[in-house]
């Protein structure tokens, strides 16, 4: 079995191919650049831009995937700066992906989303069935994605399932509007923090880089008998965080480490509540890191290794 990954250079994309290298599958890691990092045993790269069909379709034609992992995307910083090339790498490359797998009979995708399809008018607890309203262009191209998937799913039985993740911890991501593993890798390397992408109310639900790969790569194994939802939101710590709490923990574990915040809120951040039931009562997800002190445990192992 042939395993396809998009997006291989990326924060999860890349611990997806570590983790299925390291149990013995065949991978085709593809990105537009090569990982920083030399490639696992049984992997091999392909350069591919996902927006070009053409390039795209023959990759899978020559690899011949069972399953593709689609973990290429423009994430929502960039995204709102750069929304046409978005449009490109998220709508288009997301359509390729599809098109090909319909093309060169893939009997599976695994469609990588996030919390960010949600946005307006959301109930106090938000699940897999709550109102899809994004206020963001990253938002607004992954429920096209979504949909699409679910499109090709009834029209062509396509094997569809999608991963919805929250907040993904990992040393090295200071990415627009990621305020907490910056915090943590100051506490770690013994540096004062002065949190520039959040302020002191504002929350996420988060989850280890190793978790968010652990989930992609059960979702895609679950027996399809077993799935009803098809498109399930995942958690690590199954409540939201604050900044505060946070740096709180931080300074408690790290004595000496302090952190500042550089923005005073004009308004309280909402704090919203997501619920992971549907992936935990169909194909059994339960996260390895659950708590805050877990989290920054994890992050330590990464930040030492």
């Amino acid at each position: 079995m042939t395993l396809l990954v998009t997006g291989a250079a990326g924060l999860i994309g890349w611990e997806v191919v570590k983790q299925l290298a390291a149990a013995g599958e065949k991978v085709i890691a593809s990105d537009v650049r090569p990982p920083a990092a030399a490639l696992p045993d049984g992997v091999t790269f392909a350069g591919c831009d996902i927006s070009i069909f053409n390039e795209f379709l023959d990759m899978v034609r020559e690899c011949k995937p069972t399953r593709i992992y689609h973990f290429a995307a423009m994430l929502t910083g960039l995204a709102e700066e750069r929304h046409q090339l978005a449009f490109q790498v998220n709508v288009v490359g997301a359509h390729n992906v599809l098109e090909a797998a319909r093309i060169c009979a893939v009997p599976q995708v695994l469609y990588v989303s996030s919390n960010g399809i949600y946005g307006r008018d959301l109930a106090e607890v938000i699940d897999d069935y709550s109102l899809q309203r994004p206020n963001t262009f990253y938002g607004c191209s992954k429920v096209f994605g979504e949909n699409l998937g679910r499109w090709y799913q009834d029209r062509f039985k396509l094997d569809f399932r999608t991963i919805r993740y929250p907040l993904i911890i990992a040393p090295g991501d200071r990415a627009a509007y990621h305020w907490v593993a910056p915090m943590i890798e100051d506490a770690l390397v013994g540096r004062p923090h002065l949190c520039v992408e959040g302020v002191s109310g504002s929350n996420a639900h988060m989850m280890t880089v190793t978790d968010a790969a652990r989930a992609a790569i059960a979702l895609a194994a679950a027996p399809r008998e077993q799935l009803k939802t098809y498109c399930y939101s995942v958690l690590g710590v199954p409540r939201p965080v604050m900044a505060t709490e946070m740096a709180a923990e931080l300074e408690k574990l790290y004595p000496g480490f302090k952190v500042e915040f550089a923005k005073k809120p004009s308004r309280q951040p909402p704090v919203r509540r997501f619920s992971d039931k549907y992936a935990r009562e169909e194909w059994g997800w339960q996260p390895a890191q659950d708590d805050i002190g877990k989290v920054v445990a994890e992050f330590a192992v990464r930040i030492k290794n």
